[in-house]
């Protein structure tokens, strides 16, 4: 009876045991799976990234649009860019200063459009839902592939390589959209920013040396007379103006060039 009962004493403590490490294991088991689904956190080094690349590609976008709107007012002038080259600073500065137009004027658009503002958060909003909802669309692809399975062989073959490139153009869209956006966009603002400078600028010349706001200037070379006109544009080697008298504009080297105001700055 003795060794009966300390062989059942000794079976229970083995099964406690067995309870108490099973337990032990199963509290580490969810520990571990608690520690897993805990979002990875951002380290410093993450963040320097991440700003590096976001201030790289503002510089890029940015440089693209001071490039464009450098273009587009030489084009709405008829003058050729290579005589007046741009630093990098002064693209990139022009660039700055066509976003923050471009911002006004996205911000009178979308008050003079809420309603349109308002609908584009709507599909935002029903997108996100969509992207944390349980819908998985590779279980449609599963359901193909067990349909398909009994098809024969190069049958088989030719459908799941129809449908693999139909998958690819689908998701080869938003990533065209996305990079239209980011080099289409910013290229048109700029665009559309130059052509308006010009235009503005050709308004107020049409005005007249007297009335315009901007000052015309005289050119002599050599003491004598070149033009008379609006400055356009100048670089180390070249100037570009609009002549009022042949309503022309002309490109004329710097050498030896002196230019003259018409009028002094009204004083109050």
């Amino acid at each position: 009876m003795s060794g009966e009962a300390v062989k059942v004493d000794i079976d229970v403590a083995g099964a406690a045991d067995a309870d108490r490490t099973t337990g032990a294991g199963g509290l580490t088991s969810a520990n571990d799976n608690r520690r897993q689904r805990r979002p990875p956190k951002w380290t410093w080094q993450g963040v320097l990234a991440s700003t590096t690349a976001l201030a790289g590609a503002a510089a890029v976008l940015l440089h693209l649009m001071g490039n464009a709107i450098h273009r587009a007012y030489f084009f709405e002038w008829g003058i050729d860019t290579g005589p007046f080259p741009k630093s990098g600073e002064w693209l990139v500065i022009m660039g700055y200063y066509g976003v923050s137009n471009a911002l006004g004027m996205a911000m009178l658009a979308m008050l003079k459009h809420w309603y349109v503002v308002a609908l584009s958060g709507v599909g935002l909003a029903l997108y996100l839902r969509l992207l944390n909802s349980s819908w998985n669309p590779l279980d449609a692809v599963d359901k193909w592939s067990s349909l398909t399975s009994k098809l024969p062989g190069w049958v088989r073959q030719s459908v799941l390589a129809s449908t693999g490139g139909a998958l690819v153009g689908l998701f080869s869209l938003p990533i065209v959209l996305v990079l239209v956006v980011l080099l289409g966009i910013p290229a048109e603002i700029g665009r559309n920013i130059g052509v308006g400078i010009a235009q503005k600028e050709a308004k107020d010349f049409a005005q007249g040396c007297e009335a315009s706001k901007r000052q015309c200037i005289r050119l002599l070379r050599e003491g004598v007379l070149v033009g008379e006109g609006f400055l356009l544009e100048s670089s180390q080697s070249h100037l570009a103006f609009l002549d009022v008298s042949m309503q022309r504009v002309r490109v004329l080297l710097r050498e030896n060039l002196e230019l003259q105001s018409l009028r002094l700055p009204k004083v109050n």
